[in-house]
């Protein structure tokens, strides 16, 4: 697990099943919106971060979450110019 949490205090925490943590995180069942709500709160990031992928558009959003107000409305000013 990549949070330092231990895959028991993992599962007591978010409440899933032991199974399902464990297919989950080898990638054999594919969670609700529910199951990756509390795997997000309990590792203390977004949905966003648990699915966020490769393509140049979510490393684009990825990039952006740390700007401040100011410079993402310029990209989106930018973005609606073309």
């Amino acid at each position: 697990m990549a949070a330092d949490i231990s895959f028991d205090a993992f599962v007591e925490e978010c409440g899933l099943g032991r199974g399902y943590v464990s297919e989950l995180e080898r990638g054999l069942v594919v969670p609700s919106l529910t199951a990756l709500a509390k795997v997000a709160t309990v590792l203390d990031v977004t949905m966003a971060d648990l699915v966020a992928g490769t393509s140049p558009r979510e490393l684009l959003f990825t990039e952006s979450r740390g700007l401040p107000p100011a410079a993402i409305a310029r990209l989106l000013a930018e973005a609606r110019r073309r």
